[in-house]
């Protein structure tokens, strides 16, 4: 009740003790955020947010920041004098890999077509389509029938898609090629100009 827990309170005077326990209740919120302000000889502290996320071991970079994800790639990096100062070179088989889901038109159908029938091994190509519902087609690359099926019906509506607003709302996931822009980041990304955006150069 409210009598026992004022007895186990600090202080003599009431102010004392509302005193005390406002700084108790300080230190445990500022230990939610950087438990190493936690200075309670003898207390199990959990870590705070600060130490879930900094350092090595932390969340951004052990979990997040070392991980491979879509569109991204991790490689070395050197100097070129054959390229512009805007420029970043991507080797062929870097730009195969990374993909850039580009919107069929009527306007871009004729390139697209061509691409997917370069295929995934033939660059400028293209890996996967992705249709209406959002299903990923994987191109395939020793099967040119198949190929040339996807290329064909680019700007066919499946036959369980009827609105005439999805005419136009398939993907293929074309090859990095010159002339597209990428974020280049070198670590450790510590301000503004670690990330920026460069011109591929295959």
């Amino acid at each position: 009740n409210r009598s026992s827990l004022t007895n186990t309170l600090r202080g003599i005077t009431n102010e004392e003790k509302l005193n005390n326990l406002w700084l108790k209740m300080q230190i445990t919120v500022n230990s939610i955020f950087d438990s190493s302000l936690d200075n309670r000889s003898g207390a199990r502290v959990a870590k705070g947010i600060r130490q879930v996320i900094e350092k090595k071991e932390g969340l951004f970079r052990m979990y997040m920041m070392g991980k491979r994800v879509n569109y991204a790639d991790r490689s070395v990096i050197s100097p070129d004098p054959f390229i512009a100062i805007y420029e970043v070179g991507i080797p062929e088989i870097f730009a195969k890999k990374l993909t850039y889901p580009e919107l069929v038109t009527p306007h871009n159908v004729y390139e697209l077509r061509q691409l997917i029938l370069n295929g995934p091994e033939v660059h400028p190509g293209a890996n996967f389509v992705e249709l209406e519902d959002g299903t990923i087609r994987r191109l395939l690359p020793n099967n040119l029938s198949q190929r040339t099926a996807v290329a064909k019906l680019l700007l066919t509506r499946e036959k369980q898609h009827s609105d005439t607003s999805l005419m136009f709302t398939k993907k293929v996931y074309r090859h990095l090629r010159t002339g597209d822009y990428v974020l280049v980041n070198r670590q450790p990304t510590l301000h503004r100009p670690s990330i920026q955006a460069h011109m591929a150069r295959v």
